[in-house]
Protein backbone atom coordinates (compact mmCIF):
# COMPACT_ATOMS: atom_id res chain seq x y z
CA UNK A 1 0.00 0.00 0.00
CA UNK A 2 1.16 3.55 -0.71
CA UNK A 3 2.03 5.66 2.31
CA UNK A 4 2.27 9.48 2.64
CA UNK A 5 6.07 9.29 2.74
CA UNK A 6 6.15 7.40 -0.55
CA UNK A 7 3.83 9.92 -2.19
CA UNK A 8 6.01 12.76 -0.90
CA UNK A 9 9.09 11.04 -2.30
CA UNK A 10 7.42 10.78 -5.68
CA UNK A 11 6.63 14.50 -5.67
CA UNK A 12 10.23 15.35 -4.77
CA UNK A 13 11.52 13.17 -7.64
CA UNK A 14 9.17 14.88 -10.10
CA UNK A 15 10.27 18.29 -8.82
CA UNK A 16 13.97 17.43 -9.21
CA UNK A 17 13.38 16.02 -12.68
CA UNK A 18 11.49 19.17 -13.72
CA UNK A 19 14.11 21.60 -12.44
CA UNK A 20 17.07 19.62 -13.77
CA UNK A 21 15.33 19.27 -17.16
CA UNK A 22 16.15 15.55 -17.34
CA UNK A 23 12.75 15.00 -18.89
CA UNK A 24 9.39 16.72 -19.02
CA UNK A 25 6.65 15.90 -16.51
CA UNK A 26 4.33 15.07 -19.43
CA UNK A 27 6.72 12.42 -20.76
CA UNK A 28 7.17 10.88 -17.31
CA UNK A 29 3.42 10.69 -16.66
CA UNK A 30 2.88 9.28 -20.15
CA UNK A 31 5.32 6.44 -19.40
CA UNK A 32 3.57 5.46 -16.15
CA UNK A 33 1.73 2.14 -16.44
CA UNK A 34 -1.65 3.54 -15.35
CA UNK A 35 -3.58 0.35 -16.08
CA UNK A 36 -1.43 -1.61 -13.61
CA UNK A 37 -1.78 1.08 -10.93
CA UNK A 38 -5.56 1.20 -11.35
CA UNK A 39 -5.69 -2.60 -11.12
CA UNK A 40 -3.83 -2.53 -7.80
CA UNK A 41 -5.98 0.29 -6.43
CA UNK A 42 -9.13 -1.61 -7.35
CA UNK A 43 -7.85 -4.76 -5.63
CA UNK A 44 -7.14 -2.85 -2.40
CA UNK A 45 -10.58 -1.19 -2.55
CA UNK A 46 -12.20 -4.62 -2.95
CA UNK A 47 -10.33 -6.09 0.03
CA UNK A 48 -11.13 -3.03 2.14
CA UNK A 49 -14.83 -3.36 1.26
CA UNK A 50 -14.86 -7.03 2.27
CA UNK A 51 -13.35 -6.11 5.63
CA UNK A 52 -15.67 -3.16 6.30
CA UNK A 53 -18.82 -5.08 5.35
CA UNK A 54 -17.98 -7.92 7.73
CA UNK A 55 -17.37 -10.57 5.07
CA UNK A 56 -13.90 -11.37 6.42
CA UNK A 57 -15.23 -11.59 9.97
CA UNK A 58 -17.95 -14.01 8.83
CA UNK A 59 -15.32 -16.07 7.00
CA UNK A 60 -13.28 -16.37 10.20
CA UNK A 61 -16.36 -17.70 12.01
CA UNK A 62 -16.88 -20.29 9.26
CA UNK A 63 -13.24 -21.37 9.63
CA UNK A 64 -13.76 -21.78 13.38
CA UNK A 65 -16.76 -24.07 12.77
CA UNK A 66 -15.05 -26.17 10.09
CA UNK A 67 -11.58 -26.50 11.59
CA UNK A 68 -12.07 -26.02 15.31
CA UNK A 69 -8.62 -26.33 16.90
CA UNK A 70 -7.18 -28.69 14.29
CA UNK A 71 -4.17 -26.57 13.36
CA UNK A 72 -2.54 -29.23 11.15
CA UNK A 73 -5.63 -29.61 8.98
CA UNK A 74 -6.13 -25.86 9.06
CA UNK A 75 -2.60 -25.18 7.84
CA UNK A 76 -2.95 -27.52 4.84
CA UNK A 77 -6.43 -26.29 3.91
CA UNK A 78 -5.38 -22.69 4.37
CA UNK A 79 -2.35 -23.07 2.12
CA UNK A 80 -4.43 -24.62 -0.65
CA UNK A 81 -7.27 -22.11 -0.28
CA UNK A 82 -5.00 -19.06 -0.14
CA UNK A 83 -2.89 -20.48 -2.97
CA UNK A 84 -6.00 -20.71 -5.14
CA UNK A 85 -7.18 -17.23 -4.16
CA UNK A 86 -3.72 -15.82 -4.78
CA UNK A 87 -3.90 -17.01 -8.38
CA UNK A 88 -6.95 -14.75 -8.82
CA UNK A 89 -6.19 -11.84 -6.48
CA UNK A 90 -2.81 -10.06 -6.20
CA UNK A 91 -0.96 -11.48 -3.22
CA UNK A 92 -0.26 -8.20 -1.40
CA UNK A 93 -3.91 -7.17 -0.84
CA UNK A 94 -4.75 -10.82 -0.18
CA UNK A 95 -2.26 -11.00 2.70
CA UNK A 96 -3.59 -7.68 4.01
CA UNK A 97 -7.04 -9.30 4.18
CA UNK A 98 -5.94 -12.69 5.50
CA UNK A 99 -3.99 -11.43 8.54
CA UNK A 100 -7.04 -9.98 10.39
CA UNK A 101 -9.13 -12.98 9.28
CA UNK A 102 -6.65 -15.42 10.81
CA UNK A 103 -6.36 -13.35 13.97
CA UNK A 104 -10.14 -13.44 14.42
CA UNK A 105 -10.15 -17.19 13.81
CA UNK A 106 -7.56 -17.97 16.49
CA UNK A 107 -9.45 -15.73 18.94
CA UNK A 108 -12.77 -17.42 18.10
CA UNK A 109 -11.37 -20.90 18.83
CA UNK A 110 -9.68 -19.75 22.04
CA UNK A 111 -6.07 -20.11 20.93
CA UNK A 112 -5.26 -16.43 21.53
CA UNK A 113 -6.61 -13.52 23.52
CA UNK A 114 -8.59 -10.73 21.91
CA UNK A 115 -5.79 -8.19 22.40
CA UNK A 116 -4.18 -9.43 19.14
CA UNK A 117 -7.09 -7.80 17.30
CA UNK A 118 -6.07 -4.33 18.48
CA UNK A 119 -4.65 -2.17 15.64
CA UNK A 120 -1.58 -1.29 17.69
CA UNK A 121 -0.82 -4.85 18.82
CA UNK A 122 2.94 -5.42 18.86
CA UNK A 123 3.24 -8.59 20.91
CA UNK A 124 3.97 -12.15 19.80
CA UNK A 125 1.41 -14.62 18.54
CA UNK A 126 1.06 -17.94 20.41
CA UNK A 127 3.48 -20.52 19.03
CA UNK A 128 0.67 -23.01 18.45
CA UNK A 129 -0.93 -20.82 15.75
CA UNK A 130 2.28 -20.08 13.82
CA UNK A 131 1.69 -22.92 11.29
CA UNK A 132 -1.43 -21.09 10.10
CA UNK A 133 0.49 -17.92 9.38
CA UNK A 134 3.33 -19.82 7.71
CA UNK A 135 0.77 -21.61 5.53
CA UNK A 136 -0.95 -18.35 4.68
CA UNK A 137 2.31 -16.71 3.62
CA UNK A 138 3.43 -19.70 1.54
CA UNK A 139 0.02 -19.93 -0.12
CA UNK A 140 -0.16 -16.23 -0.92
CA UNK A 141 3.36 -15.91 -2.26
CA UNK A 142 3.63 -19.19 -4.19
CA UNK A 143 0.04 -19.46 -5.42
CA UNK A 144 0.54 -16.11 -7.12
CA UNK A 145 3.04 -17.73 -9.47
CA UNK A 146 0.25 -19.66 -11.15
CA UNK A 147 -1.43 -16.86 -13.09
CA UNK A 148 -0.60 -13.53 -14.63
CA UNK A 149 -2.70 -11.57 -12.11
CA UNK A 150 -1.61 -13.57 -9.06
CA UNK A 151 1.47 -11.55 -8.09
CA UNK A 152 2.37 -7.89 -8.26
CA UNK A 153 5.64 -8.69 -10.01
CA UNK A 154 3.79 -10.67 -12.70
CA UNK A 155 1.51 -7.74 -13.49
CA UNK A 156 4.31 -5.18 -13.51
CA UNK A 157 6.53 -7.39 -15.70
CA UNK A 158 3.68 -8.02 -18.13
CA UNK A 159 2.98 -4.29 -18.32
CA UNK A 160 6.64 -3.50 -19.08
CA UNK A 161 6.77 -6.29 -21.67
CA UNK A 162 3.66 -4.94 -23.40
CA UNK A 163 5.15 -1.46 -23.52
CA UNK A 164 8.03 -2.99 -25.48
CA UNK A 165 5.77 -4.86 -27.89
CA UNK A 166 6.00 -8.29 -26.21
CA UNK A 167 2.51 -9.10 -24.96
CA UNK A 168 2.19 -11.99 -22.48
CA UNK A 169 -1.31 -13.44 -22.56
CA UNK A 170 -3.08 -14.87 -19.53
CA UNK A 171 -3.21 -18.31 -21.18
CA UNK A 172 0.49 -18.35 -22.03
CA UNK A 173 1.46 -17.46 -18.47
CA UNK A 174 -0.99 -20.03 -17.05
CA UNK A 175 0.52 -22.79 -19.21
CA UNK A 176 3.93 -22.36 -17.55
CA UNK A 177 2.98 -20.90 -14.17
CA UNK A 178 0.25 -23.28 -12.99
CA UNK A 179 2.38 -26.48 -12.86
CA UNK A 180 5.21 -24.62 -11.11
CA UNK A 181 2.86 -23.11 -8.50
CA UNK A 182 1.26 -26.53 -7.86
CA UNK A 183 4.65 -28.15 -7.20
CA UNK A 184 5.74 -25.27 -4.97
CA UNK A 185 2.56 -25.43 -2.87
CA UNK A 186 2.84 -29.21 -2.47
CA UNK A 187 6.45 -28.98 -1.31
CA UNK A 188 5.58 -26.11 1.06
CA UNK A 189 2.67 -28.05 2.59
CA UNK A 190 5.01 -30.99 3.28
CA UNK A 191 7.56 -28.62 4.81
CA UNK A 192 5.00 -27.02 7.15
CA UNK A 193 3.74 -30.42 8.29
CA UNK A 194 7.26 -31.69 8.95
CA UNK A 195 8.43 -28.43 10.52
CA UNK A 196 5.59 -28.10 13.02
CA UNK A 197 3.92 -31.49 13.41
CA UNK A 198 6.64 -34.14 12.98
CA UNK A 199 7.23 -34.25 16.74
CA UNK A 200 3.51 -34.82 17.41
CA UNK A 201 3.44 -37.69 14.91
CA UNK A 202 6.42 -39.35 16.61
CA UNK A 203 4.76 -39.04 20.03
CA UNK A 204 1.56 -40.54 18.67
Amino acid sequence: MFRPGQAGGGRVCLLITHHSRIDSIQNILRDVDWSTLIFFMSAFVLIGALEKTGVLSAASSVLAVILGRNIALGAVMLMLMVGLLSSLVPNIPLVVAMVPLLKEYVVNVGLATSDILEPGFSGSLPVVVLPLFYAMMFGAMLGGNGTLVGASSNIVAAGIAEQHGKRISFQTFLHYGDPIASIQLTVSAIYVLLRFFLGQLKMA
